[in-house]
């Protein structure tokens, strides 16, 4: 049984479309399959280990006579060893037990395909039968006492099916919108339930497609036309990660799919330095990467995520109306409840300094990178598309966390400042991205609030948004929140230097009238004003745009835009009103030509490598599933 894939035929032309932009192609990329990746640790060779699923955990693990799983290698490997994973799905949820060294890492690498996909599958899944009806729940239910525990994830033809969440499923918890159903009520809802929202109506199951769910021992299943799932290859596995590195050092993670379990790969522990993940598929669970506990140094790069849902590919930016409605509350609220529902590509909480997470395309979901409690993280030179809940949730503690150089496409929020007026330090600086969706789709930075806390000025988050490119979306900037306004606007926040081809450069359901420094932009738009606390330098160009809203173009100004030259130089120390900033990170001496900068993230003759990057990624997706990793 598969599930027609008509958005991401859709969204594939879209990046073949903006990658033809793009006039630097990227031989070597990790997307290619073609040589090793850029910076990849080498040092004094080791021991070569080979596994296959033809191998024996008897054999000494050569070419000859193979290993049969990946646990064996890696509780055999030393630092310097490399462990050789031929094609095949491998049942493991695996624990890396040894560190690598400086110059010696412990490598474990798989096997790609002759277009780049991904032969080398990392699934825990456990066959699931012995299903019967429930006509005790309603028509269309079944269920099984054959799993043996609480699954956390259920997957069917490389799909991860949403999940009720327990507390549902026990009455301890409702949903909060819709019919207000309990967990047996969601799974006999017939197949034409529709729901009101957002001015309309909207199909209940068009975009489940199917949910499962847990409660005493027995685990349900209802696919929306009451199909029996005997006859369909569901699989099953519990709360583990595919591949653990816990407190351990110096390993390389390369050209694996892994897929089937709540965390793809978990980095956890302040042991856990200078490991790399790279040229990956990740799918499913609640998170693709999860770095975690002080694990600190570690690199993320060139890898394809995607949450895999089994259900509708219409992920993406809300639009109006009822169709945009049912997309995100079915997604962000429905099954975001269990952690097996919720879903990130990437989550950084409570980790050490100096994380890098570079070069990866993230694909149809829910959010992009969650970071929480961390400094010092890296996220630049990334793909972000088709979320619909948030492409970057930045939220409480961490300062000097940088994210720039990124291509954020339809995602019903690119950023969101998280708990704004929580209490403790955050810095965040956002340069040279480039946001697009649709008109009157999303909002591309939204700061959220907490209720009832008010800030004095100088204990508002710090906030640098600057040579950044927005095109189409609701708005640029939303305020969520009365503790905003009544803490006096944001203080600390600084919009320098951006342009802002949108239809409205600010929410309107918040009438704040104070901002640190909102200055050197180029604002277009026509609906809702401009804010007072725009600054003299600005351009307001209102009722026009640079670029169409939704559709790809080269970010770049057009020759002769009155824009040109209107930016200030942000490499040396320079001044906003009577207030006096030092430079700003990414922004070295010479990073424009002429008198002064373009505002936008892309200065005249420059590329910009998302873009690059985008066509990189394209020449894979031309040929290979993101949902799957396996050929077309």
């Amino acid at each position: 049984m598969t599930v027609p894939g008509r958005r991401e035929r859709k969204e594939v032309q879209r990046l073949i479309s903006i990658a033809c932009i793009a006039a630097v192609s990227l031989p070597g990329v990790a997307p290619t399959g073609a040589g090793e990746a850029l910076g990849s640790a080498r040092g004094e060779a080791g021991r070569a280990y080979h596994v296959s699923p033809a191998g024996s955990d008897d054999n000494p693990g050569t070419v000859a006579r193979p290993l049969l799983t990946i646990q064996k290698a890696l509780d055999m490997a030393r630092p310097g060893d490399q462990i050789h994973v031929a094609a095949g799905v491998y049942r493991e949820q695996v624990v890396v037990k040894r560190s690598g060294e400086p110059g010696r890492p412990l490598v474990l690498q798989g096997e790609r395909g002759p277009v780049g996909e991904w032969l080398t599958v990392i699934d825990p899944g456990v066959p699931v039968g012995g299903w019967e009806p429930a006509p005790e729940v309603g028509p269309g239910v079944f269920k099984t006492k054959a799993v043996g525990f609480n699954p956390s994830m259920l997957t069917l033809d490389g799909r991860h099916i949403g999940k009720l969440d327990d507390r549902i499923m026990a009455g301890t918890r409702r949903v909060e919108w819709g019919p207000g159903e309990t967990g047996f009520g969601l799974l006999a809802l017939p197949a034409d339930a529709k729901f009101d929202h957002g001015g309309g109506r909207w199909d209940y199951w068009d975009r489940l497609r199917a949910i499962y769910a847990y409660r005493d021992g027995i685990t349900y299943i209802r696919f929306r036309d009451g199909d029996d799932p005997s006859p369909y290859k569901l699989k099953a596995s519990s709360g583990a990660a595919g591949i653990t590195i816990a407190d351990k050092s110096y390993v390389v993670v390369r050209d694996l799919r892994v897929q089937g379990a709540l965390d793809a790969v978990l980095i956890t522990g302040s042991k856990s330095r200078c490991n790399t993940v790279e040229r990956c598929s990740l799918s499913h669970g609640k998170s693709r990467v999860c770095i975690q506990n002080g694990a600190a140094d570690n690199l993320v790069r060139d890898n394809l995520m995607t949450w895999g849902f089994y259900g509708s590919d219409s992920f993406g930016a809300q639009t109006p109306g009822a169709e945009g409605a049912g997309r995100f509350f079915t997604y962000r609220i429905f099954h975001s409840s269990n952690l097996s529902g919720f879903d990130w590509g990437i989550q950084v909480w409570d980790a050490g300094p100096s994380n890098e997470i570079t070069g990866n395309c993230i694909l149809y979901g829910l959010s992009g990178i969650m970071c929480l409690r961390t400094s010092g993280l890296k996220f630049h030179r990334n793909v972000l598309s088709n979320l619909s809940n948030v492409a970057l949730i930045l939220s409480t503690g961490g300062v000097g966390n940088h994210y720039y150089d990124n291509f954020i496409d339809d995602c019903n929020m690119g950023v969101r400042i998280h708990n704004y007026n929580a209490p403790g330090p955050r810095q965040v600086f956002l340069s040279r991205n480039l946001f697009l969706n649709p008109d009157d789709s999303g909002t591309h930075v939204f700061m959220h609030s907490l209720p009832n806390i008010l800030r004095s000025a100088e204990e508002h988050p710090e906030v640098w948004i600057y040579h950044n490119s927005f095109a189409g979306g609701a708005n640029v900037i939303t305020p969520g929140g009365p503790a905003i306004r009544e803490s006096g606007g944001m203080r600390r926040t600084h919009v320098i230097n951006n342009v802002v081809s949108v239809r409205s450069w600010w929410s309107t359901t918040l009438a704040f009238d104070q901002i640190a420094d909102a200055d050197y932009n180029w604002v277009g738009g026509e609906s809702s004003g401009h804010p007072a606390w725009l600054r003299k330098h600005n351009t307001i160009a209102r009722g026009e745009r640079l670029w169409e809203p939704g559709v790809r173009s080269s970010f770049r100004l057009p020759a002769g835009s009155h824009a040109q030259g209107t930016g200030i130089d942000l490499s040396k120390p320079f001044q906003i009103g009577e207030q006096a900033y030092p430079p700003l990170p990414g922004m070295k001496p010479g990073y424009f030509t002429g008198e002064a900068p373009d505002p936008g993230a892309i200065q005249a003759g420059r590329t910009h490598p998302a873009l690059e990057l985008a066509e990189a990624w394209t020449r894979l997706l031309v040929s290979v599933s993101p949902e799957t990793g396996a050929a077309r």
